[in-house]
C-alpha cells in the first residue's frame, strides 16, 4: 500500500502526514488502525463498543476480534478458515493476500505484490500463498474460502493435478499434502 509515509521516503511527496486526519506520519498501521476514519470502520464492523482501539494490526501477528454483528461465521472447531483474495490494477499489477482465522476470531495475515498478472492468476496465487503460509504454521485442518467460483472449480476438479495451468498444478499439489482442506465458494458479500 502506497502511504504518504512511503511516498515521502521515495521523494514522491513533501508531506508524510495523513490526508484524512492530518496526523503524521501516515503509515500502513495508521491507515488500517490509527486514523480516525479507520477507527470508525472498526467500530462499525467489529462491534465492540467497549474497545477504544481495534485489534493490533501487525503483519503475520495474531489478534482477536469480536464478530458478533459481522457476516463472519466461525470455522468449525479444530478447523482454521483461510480467506484469500487477489486483485489486479488497471495497469496489470497484481497483489494477493488473505488471512487465517480460528473459531475464536484470532487471525494471522499475509500479503504480497506479484507483478504483472491477470485476475485468475492473482486469485490462484492468493490461495497458493495462503496454503504455503498455513503449512508453515503447522495447521492441519483448513476451510479454504474463495469468492471466485472458477478458481474453486479448477481446484476441486479431478484433473487439477494434471491441469495445463502450472499454478493450478502447484496448488493442487499443496492440497494433496498430509492435511485436510475443504474448499468452499463463498459469495463476495460473505468474505469479511
Amino acid at each position: 500500500m502506497m502511504t504518504n509515509l512511503e511516498r515521502f521516503r521515495r521523494s514522491l511527496s513533501h508531506d508524510s502526514s495523513c490526508s484524512i486526519c492530518g496526523s503524521s506520519p501516515e503509515s500502513i498501521t495508521h491507515v488500517l488502525r490509527d486514523c480516525t476514519n479507520a477507527s470508525l470502520v472498526w467500530a462499525k464492523h467489529v462491534c465492540n463498543s467497549h474497545a477504544a482501539k481495534p485489534p493490533s494490526f501487525t503483519s503475520l501477528a495474531t489478534s482477536s476480534a469480536t464478530a458478533s454483528c459481522c457476516k463472519w461465521q466461525p470455522s468449525p472447531a479444530a478447523w482454521i478458515t483461510l480467506k484469500t483474495d487477489g486483485a489486479v490494477s488497471s495497469s496489470g499489477h497484481g497483489v494477493v493476500g488473505g488471512l487465517l482465522r480460528n473459531a475464536d476470531g484470532s487471525w494471522a495475515g499475509f500479503s504480497r505484490a506479484i507483478g504483472m498478472t491477470n485476475a485468475l492468476q492473482a486469485e490462484l496465487w492468493a490461495i497458493h500463498d495462503g496454503l504455503v503460509f498455513a503449512w508453515s504454521l503447522g495447521i492441519n485442518q483448513i476451510q479454504l474460502q474463495s469468492d471466485n467460483l472458477l478458481v474453486v472449480n479448477l481446484l476441486k476438479s479431478q484433473d487439477a493435478v494434471s491441469s495445463s495451468f502450472s499454478l493450478v498444478r502447484a496448488t493442487a499439489a499443496l492440497l494433496h499434502r498430509a492435511w485436510l482442506v475443504n474448499i468452499l465458494w463463498i459469495p463476495r458479500e460473505g468474505i469479511i
